[in-house]
């Protein structure tokens, strides 16, 4: 894989956290309150989001609303909002 094809797989990604970025108002609210545990909470989230994966994976079911690509897609999304976090505490910008 190249790096024109990289971001032809995470474009849809970011396309949804623009999408969703509008729908949770994170400008007024603050990402960070979304995750009051801090690491717990990433950690917790990308969690689920494997478990998600497992569960459709190991199943084989068609699931009514996210597929496997969507929860992939939002796996994408909070690892990066966690290394967004990860530099936030690095630089004390937290």
């Amino acid at each position: 894989m190249n790096k024109v094809q990289y971001y032809e797989l995470i474009e849809p990604a970011v396309a949804i956290v623009a999408k969703k970025h509008q729908d949770y108002n994170n400008e007024s609210l603050g990402l960070e309150s979304y995750f009051p545990l801090g690491h717990q909470s990433y950690a917790q989230m990308l969690h689920v989001k494997c478990q998600r994966i497992v569960g459709l994976v190991k199943e084989g079911n068609k699931p009514n609303f996210e597929s496997v690509n969507d929860t992939v897609l939002d796996l994408i999304n909070y690892a990066v909002f966690y290394l967004d976090f990860l530099k936030k505490e690095k630089t004390n910008e937290l």
